[in-house]
Order: C-alpha cells, then structure tokens, then sequence
C-alpha cells in the first residue's frame, strides 16, 4: 500500500498519515510522484476512524518502469534492513524536509502562498535551479529515517533540513551514545535504540529515555556508574486528539516492541529519530514539539 503521491496542484509529494491533519485538499488531486497514475487517498478522513492506516490506492496501472513502491517492499514485516547493493537503491529518495500546516491559506498580498504553508521550508533551490531527477520533499522525518537505514552506500545524498547541521544523509544523522560530559551538540537528527521503560505523560508532555547514557565519576572511584539517560520530551500542546492518540498508541507500541526484542535477544532495535533541541539547563534533555520531527523504526543491525 503505497504511503507517498504528488498533489497535481502544488506539485509537493505528500505522505498519507499527513493527511487526516491537513485541510483543503481533494480525492482527485493526487497522483503518483513517480509515474503520474492518478492515486487515491484511503482511510485519510481525520473527522473519521478507520481500522487501517492511511494510504493511497492507484487508480490504475503504475508505469513500467515505476519503482514508487521499491522502498515498502524493503521494509518487510515492519523491519529496515540495510540494502547493501548499489541496485538496490529505488529511484525516488527524499532530499528535503518541509512540514506543512494548511494548504488552503491565502497568503498576504506580496507575500509567496509557500511562506504560508510551510512551517519549515525545505526547498533550498533557487527558482532557476532545476530539481534532480524524481527526489522529492518529505512531509515527516519517518520517509528520511527509513532512507538513512536502508541506504547506508548512499549517504552522501543531499539533504536539506532547515534547523539541521549538515547538507547530506551523513552529515545531517549522528547517533547518540554514551558520554562523560553533558554538553550541547549540533543540531542534528539524533537517533538511539529505545529503552523499555514505561513513558512519563504529564499533562500535555510525555518523557521517555534511550539507552545511552552519561558515565558519572565518584570521588575515588576508578570506574565510571551509570547516570542520567538521554530523555526526550515532547509537548503536545496544542496537537490534535488525532495526533495526540496517534503518537502515544506508536510510542505505547516501541516500547512494547523494544521489551519483546530485548527478551527474545533479537537481532533488532526499536530506534527513535528526532529533530529536537535541548535543554540548556540540561543537555541531557531534548525537546521536541512536533510529531513529524520524531519517529520510531525497527532496525535490523547498527543504523
């Protein structure tokens, strides 16, 4: 079931979970970001509940040569396994992040409607600059995590995420792991397995940790103990019921998930991917107040 298609009328691909959390938009305006088969939303009605996921169906046969369904078919039984050959790499990647608000605001006179809609604007192209051949823009930071594990030989592409350090996969992606000092670090996607421990929701925030760690030294002590773990802390205030239900049934589900693979010694991790800043006060603290700048991936093997 496809998740991604390119809206005919501003020509940006959209992810279908998107959908139930945006206005304005049509059944018959979509198609495929690939091929241009018309697709069709599923399940995208957020006045509604549907006992599937959003997705688009194609209203027709993809093209020959479309591969607009190459990376749900690497993502088998919901793990990211690594693609090793050069071969493996679908056509389509997504080389920006944008998170768009509403579609159907008018912008101010003089003013671009793109300013409106977007709260990030991802584009980073001059008008003149032509777009390589079938990327796209990414709508959530799901699409680019999935993309960052399954291509691990293809790194090097660019990427532009307003608020991020760095100009491709490589540079933009840091793992966290253990540290000696708390301390402020670029802004990055930062990314880690999950711990099991259950969730802290408090009012509209909800804290969980990860498993890496800051070693303290004791006063004579050879040997460093474990301190504070990494926690990230997302506010929802001001999200919708749909969104805030949404995001607590997936971490609800990572951490059960994680539980399981760490019981059944499995040879895979639950990560979490985030676009956050920290606390200064406490760096070992980072903060994240939009659903689509944080993920969960099932990953098999180091990311």
């Amino acid at each position: 079931m496809p998740d991604l298609a390119r809206n005919r009328r501003d020509r940006e691909v959209y992810d279908a979970a998107e959908l139930p959390l945006l206005d304005g938009w049509h059944a018959n305006e979509f198609e495929c970001h690939v091929c241009g088969v018309e697709m069709v939303p599923v399940a995208c009605d957020g006045r509604r509940r549907y006992k599937v996921s959003p997705y688009f169906r194609a209203n027709g046969p993809h093209g020959a040569d479309c591969d607009a369904d190459g990376l749900r078919n690497m993502v088998r039984n919901g793990v990211v396994r690594p693609v090793r050959n050069e071969a493996g790499h679908p056509v389509g990647w997504p080389s920006a992040l944008r998170l768009v608000e509403r579609r159907d605001q008018v912008a101010p006179q003089g003013q671009p409607a793109c300013d409106v809609r977007d709260r990030h604007a991802g584009g980073g192209r001059g008008q003149g600059e032509r777009r390589e051949r079938h990327d796209y823009t990414a709508s959530s930071l799901k699409r680019i995590a999935e993309h960052y594990c399954l291509f691990p030989r293809h790194r090097d592409r660019r990427l532009t995420i307003p608020g991020c350090d760095g100009r491709t996969y490589g540079e933009c992606f840091v793992k966290l792991g253990n540290t000696r000092e708390a301390r402020l670090l670029p802004a990055k996607i930062h990314f880690s397995p999950m711990r099991f421990k259950v969730p802290v929701i408090d009012g509209d925030v909800v804290t969980f940790t990860v498993n890496a760690v800051l070693w303290v030294f004791g006063e004579g002590q050879r040997k460093p103990r474990p301190g504070a773990h990494y926690t990230v802390r997302v506010d929802m205030a001001g999200w919708s019921a749909w969104r805030r239900n949404h995001f607590l049934d997936e971490l609800a589900r990572a951490v059960e998930q994680q539980k399981a693979n760490v019981d059944q010694k499995a040879e895979v991790s639950v990560c979490v991917f985030f676009l956050g800043r920290q606390d200064e006060r406490n760096p070992m603290v980072f903060l994240v107040d939009d659903a689509r700048l944080v993920c969960f991936l099932t990953v098999a093997g180091e990311p």
